[in-house]
């Protein structure tokens, strides 16, 4: 008897299980890579992709920095905004947020100020101020050499009258090789024997007459101190300087005339460039400026990448983090020592308005208008400059670093000092070793101005 063959009901179910285990186990395997991709791919993804923000938003505020010193060097008076990044320009992974970060102004008012015992202003906002406390100097047997232009240059007889008959005093020019150049000479006639005559000879390079005519003045006449602007454009010797070779000298002789001159000039130094000599002014003494100032702020928000702020003050971008702080940007502070003169150039711009913030993502504004300027070029007995900042060590460092690589040596030509919320420098210079000598051993640029600043987002 053949007995019917029996069919298992149990192997539809198994292979059931098997598709559900099958199932389960890649699930885990795809959840554990997920995770393993979130623990370990994510955070440096995020991580880079905040960096290229803060990179980003640096980028933009350096740019914000160099619309400043176009303000502060007057190059313009217009007002600019500036856009400062939020938010990251692209999403983090797997649809998470990527860095972002809030702007803000803070108008805390911290003071900058700036001090000389003495200063003698020949540039004033761009004004030559020569003239006004002028610096007059025996003629007679004077040379002014290295000259690259000519700003200022007045010639005072002391005395004139008929007993100068065939006087003169003459001013020569010679170029870079030395060669005559040209030369202006003033000399007194009597042709009739009643009126004197006071003549302005005009020679160029080749001996060529530019001008020479007399002036008439009866015996009686008293015209002692006799002036001379020898850059009246009706005397033609302006031409005659513009056109030697630079840089050129000047010297001067007496025959029978004596008298001083005073002259403002741009001399060429020992390292090839150029500062102002002045044989006019304005003096003053005891010096002071003092201006206050808010700072900008950026501070970053991230998940991965180092937290990192930006504080923009006093002319610096600054870029802190755990580590500490550094210049992003540095402030304007150039110091050179021609001809062993101390030469310093600041530009300080103050920030000014109200407090204002902007965040949440996208793209804030940042609103520059120039309020005023104030520029100064002139020589100092010395110059002191105090900072208040957060960071006194970033601006001592920086001045350390540029005085001494200029050639002047902390304790006998500068000193620095500081308090944990201030940085202090004095300059006195090197031809005086005193630092409370009057004799003026510091040539000061300065360029200043207060910039009203606003924030929208």
């Amino acid at each position: 008897m053949i007995r019917p063959t029996r069919t298992s009901t149990t192997q539809p179910r198994d292979k059931g299980v098997s598709v559900i285990l099958g199932a389960m186990l890649l699930t885990g395997i795809l959840m554990s890579a997920y995770v393993a991709y979130q623990v370990s791919v994510v955070p440096t993804l995020d991580a880079a992709a905040e960096a290229t923000h803060m990179r980003e938003v640096g980028g933009q505020l350096s740019n914000l920095r160099s619309e400043l010193d176009r303000q502060v060097e007057n190059r313009t008076m217009a007002p600019t905004a500036v856009p400062i990044s939020l938010g990251a320009s692209n999403a983090g992974s797997l649809g998470e947020a990527g860095a972002s970060g809030s702007l803000r102004f803070d108008p805390n008012d911290k003071p900058v100020r700036l001090w000389s015992n003495r200063l003698l202003v020949q540039q004033l906002n761009g004004t030559l101020v020569g003239g006004t406390s002028e610096d007059w100097r025996a003629a007679d047997g004077a040379s002014v050499e290295e000259i690259v232009e000519v700003l200022s240059f007045r010639l005072r007889v002391d005395e004139v009258s008929r007993t100068h008959d065939g006087d003169s005093l003459t001013v020569n020019v010679r170029d870079l090789n030395n060669d005559p150049a040209g030369s202006l000479e003033v000399y007194v006639t009597d042709p009739l024997g009643t009126n004197y005559h006071v003549n302005i000879r005009v020679l160029d390079a080749s001996g060529n007459v530019l001008y020479d005519e007399p002036r008439a003045y009866h015996h009686t006449n008293d015209v002692s101190p006799y002036w001379v602007d020898m850059l009246s454009p009706e005397y033609r010797f302006d031409r005659v300087l513009s056109d030697a070779d630079k840089p050129l000298s000047v010297s001067l002789t007496g025959d029978g005339l004596d008298g001083d001159y005073a002259i403002t000039y741009k001399k060429q130094t020992s390292t090839g460039t150029t500062r102002l000599v002045s044989g006019g002014g304005v003096v003053y003494d005891s010096w002071k400026r003092t201006w206050t100032g808010g700072t900008l702020v950026y501070q970053g928000v991230t998940d991965q990448f180092e937290a990192q702020s930006y504080k923009m003050e006093t002319g610096g971008l600054i870029l802190a983090q755990q580590q500490g702080a550094v210049f992003k940007v540095r402030p304007h502070f150039k110091a050179s020592l021609p001809d062993n003169v101390a030469s310093i150039t600041l530009t300080i711009p103050t920030l000014r308005g109200d407090t204002a913030s902007a965040s949440g993502g996208g793209t804030g504004t940042v609103y520059l208008t120039p309020e005023d300027q104030y520029r100064v070029r002139g020589e100092a007995s010395n110059v002191s400059l105090e900072i208040t900042t957060d960071h006194p060590d970033l601006w001592t460092e920086l001045w350390r670093t540029e005085l001494v690589e200029a050639g002047l040596t902390e304790g006998t030509g500068f000193d620095i000092g500081s308090t944990a919320t201030t940085a202090k420098l004095d300059i006195w210079g090197l031809l005086d070793p005193d630092p409370a000598s009057d004799e003026y051993d510091v040539y000061l640029t300065l360029h200043q101005a207060r910039i009203d600043v606003d924030v929208d987002g």
